[in-house]
């Protein structure tokens, strides 16, 4: 189907959103897998969250990088599951066909990667807090759940309402000020609401609205299929993923001072899984 063809529709089909139904499905898979090594449906345990790959700040920066990634995936509670895959079914569905499945894919990893690392580094004065013995209110909170990709959905999204293709056709725009105010809304949750991931949401929310100013920009400037306007946009995507990077080793070095507290952490993390 052509790209004419697609704009017809407010929002694509399911044979043209199975990507963002796979990563629902990958969620869920996620969840399950905990619920039969025993996470807690309802109330999981912060020793259980650590063992399946949450986000936590001594671990994450002294060489458990791939918790970036695995906290994306894991989510504390059923209903924390259910409230961000009815977002992800929003969100996704008109993004993987406004943007097309390959730029979505990159919009949906870097968004929550970097609101990964928003929340790590957040969280590193009150890790490093923690070598001083301070009080318990100091202690770096534990994060996992696909907001920030998510927001980074919804940072995007805005962008696109905003200034929305040439070739959509006018019932196949989006409502800037409905999705304005839904944005204003969550992140107005997220200031009343203790315990809510805001860096990780802000950190999402900024990355995907980059890169789809990126998008936008060169499918208006030339048309889009042009190897210019191609090249545009992931050079934009590689210079977001170089900055993931770099801010990762960054994260390490910083990590160094913890290196003694992971390791006394995942000492009780192991001993806790073998009992």
């Amino acid at each position: 189907m052509t790209d004419s063809a697609q704009t017809t529709r407010p929002i694509a089909p399911l044979r043209h959103w199975w990507l963002t139904a796979s990563l629902i499905g990958l969620n869920l898979l996620v969840f399950v897998i905990g619920i039969v090594l025993g996470l807690d449906a309802l109330s999981p345990k912060t020793i259980d969250l650590l063992n399946l790959g949450a986000n936590f700040a001594p671990l994450t920066a002294t060489g458990d990088t791939w918790r970036l990634l695995s906290s994306m995936f894991l989510h504390i509670g059923l209903v924390h599951l259910l409230i961000n895959m009815w977002a992800l079914f929003l969100f996704g569905s008109y993004a993987e066909f406004y943007f097309g499945r390959n730029f979505y894919a990159m919009l949906y990893l870097l968004s929550g990667l970097m609101g990964s690392i928003a929340t790590t580094w957040w969280n590193m004065p009150a890790a490093e807090a923690m070598l001083s013995q301070d009080i318990p209110q100091q202690l770096p909170a534990i994060s996992a759940g696909a907001s920030g990709a998510i927001m980074g959905l919804g940072g995007a999204l805005l962008i696109a309402a905003w200034r929305p293709r040439a070739d959509l056709a006018p019932h196949a725009r989006l409502n800037l000020r409905m999705l304005l105010t839904l944005m204003l809304i969550n992140v107005a949750i997220g200031l009343l609401i203790p315990n809510i991931d805001n860096a990780a949401h802000l950190g999402g929310a900024i990355t995907g609205a980059m890169l789809a100013w990126l998008f936008t920009f060169s499918y208006q400037a030339w048309r889009p299929k042009q190897p210019l306007s191609l090249a545009i946009r992931w050079i934009g995507v590689l210079i977001v993923a170089a900055t993931v990077y770099y801010l990762i080793q960054q994260l390490q070095t910083r990590g160094i001072v913890l290196q003694e507290l992971g390791q006394q952490i995942r000492q009780e993390l192991s001993h806790s899984h073998r009992n």
